[in-house]
């Protein structure tokens, strides 16, 4: 009796082992049917994102460049030649200097 009680409780463990190895292929199915429609969800998101930061990369650099010129143009202000060509270009002159407005006849 021993030997059939060992030879059922070894089939019921091979059956049990069989349900087993039949499930982890489900699982893994279940797993991918999850998995790939979020990746794919993902990288439409990532390439968003890719496209978002080159154009706030091009607007920085723009920005930069201007920040430059603008640096550049205040260094320029502090010098008295510079300041005194810009405010005669807007139509100011020194005390006892006078104006004169020329139009252009090309015009």
């Amino acid at each position: 009796m021993p030997e059939q009680n060992k030879r059922g409780q070894s089939s019921s463990r091979n059956r049990s082992a069989r349900k087993r190895l039949r499930i982890v292929p489900l699982v893994f199915l279940g797993l991918l049917f999850w998995a790939i429609p979020n990746a794919w969800a993902q990288m439409g998101k990532f390439d968003e994102k890719s496209a978002r930061i080159g154009e706030l990369n091009t607007k920085l650099a723009e920005t930069k460049k201007i920040n430059e010129e603008m640096k550049r143009e205040v260094a320029r202000l502090n010098d008295p030649e510079y300041r005194e060509e810009k405010m005669r270009k807007q139509g100011y002159a020194k005390t006892g200097e006078t104006v004169f407005d020329i139009p252009n006849a090309g015009k």
